[in-house]
């Protein structure tokens, strides 16, 4: 997969990829810091709200119970969300184009599981999940008009 061996190359050897490099101001870079930051405590929230029912994509454990707690009161899958803006953070501290798209790729590829997943939920859960569907958003919070 080409995302992980852009990213491994900028890891072992930043200088591979400078001439994929971007200009960007010290205030981003450093706001790349707390989006990183941001999204460890995020993917901690989001393990903390799973608990025991945290499996990998699609798959329904016996006595999994429907999640609506923490991040997923707004959001049906803060995990996937919280794999964009490790994107954008990556992006931001590596000052490098190509290492900002191959994190985006990763956060893409992944997030095609998504539909796979609420299908097993929907499965699992029918109604009782569909209500949850209606009133949270994907990966965004919806929007009140």
């Amino acid at each position: 997969m080409i995302q992980v061996d852009v990213i491994f190359r900028y890891v072992v050897s930043p200088r591979w990829l400078r001439w994929a490099s971007v200009s960007l101001p010290a205030s981003l870079r450093y706001g790349g810091i707390g989006l990183g930051m941001a999204t460890v405590l995020l993917f901690y929230s989001v393990h903390k709200s799973l608990g025991k029912n945290w499996e990998m994509p699609g798959v329904i454990k016996d006595r999994q119970t429907l999640v609506t707690s923490g991040l997923y009161r707004w959001v049906r899958h803060p995990m996937y969300s919280t794999l964009y803006v490790w994107a954008v953070a990556y992006f931001l501290l590596s000052a490098n184009w190509l290492v900002g798209a191959a994190w985006l790729g990763l956060a893409v590829i992944s997030t095609t599981m998504a539909a796979e997943e609420e299908a097993a939920l929907i499965e699992e859960f029918g109604e009782s999940y569909r209500s949850y569907m209606q009133r949270t958003g994907r990966f965004l919070p919806p929007f009140k008009r």
